[in-house]
């Protein structure tokens, strides 16, 4: 016995398990993007120690800086890349952030995936922030890190306040404003 459609219900067919597989695909897709966001985060939770503690080296110095060098202040450690359209406009806001709050926060830009050529190309091409600009690859990739950019904030003990995977507006920088303005 074969089962067969008739020719005047195919397309009816065709478009019902179209739409089902696009939604079945959608659906695992956000599943596992939400999937890998709360397992980076709950990763540098439990890793926010060695976070602090690693070396991470300068693009224009080659001097090496810690996160912990700057327990004084709010930290943001910010993975970002030159061909992640969304870093510009985070860089602006944080940016915006340091020069309100110049005693409170710190910004570490952490490249991912660019040679320091590229970085300096870059950032000379756009605007230079006042940001400790470092090679993050190792660190990236340690705690698989979902996208670019992704930040993550430390408090003055050096504790993770929270991170942010992507960035859309700013928004995503409310629990830091709020921390900032206290």
């Amino acid at each position: 016995m074969s089962l067969r459609i008739d020719q005047k219900y195919f397309n009816r067919f065709a478009i019902i398990v179209g739409v089902i597989a696009i939604t079945l695909l959608a659906a695992s897709s956000i599943y596992l993007h939400i999937s890998s966001k709360d397992k980076f985060y709950k990763r540098a939770k439990r890793e926010q120690g060695q976070i602090n503690q690693s070396y991470l080296k300068d693009v224009f110095s080659n001097d090496s800086l810690r996160v912990a060098d700057y327990q004084h202040k709010y930290v943001v450690l910010v993975f970002w890349a030159t061909y992640a359209s969304p870093s510009k406009p985070l860089f602006k806001e944080l940016d915006n952030y340091r020069k309100k709050y110049p005693d409170k926060i710190t910004i570490i830009a952490a490249s991912v995936r660019d040679s320091r050529p590229t970085i300096k190309k870059y950032l000379a091409k756009n605007v230079h922030y006042s940001f400790h600009y470092v090679f993050g690859n190792d660190l990236f990739y340690h705690l698989e890190i979902p996208g670019l950019p992704t930040f993550i904030v430390f408090n003055p003990d050096g504790k993770l306040l929270y991170s942010h995977a992507g960035y859309r507006n700013s928004s995503a920088l409310k629990k830091l404003k709020a921390v900032l303005e206290q």
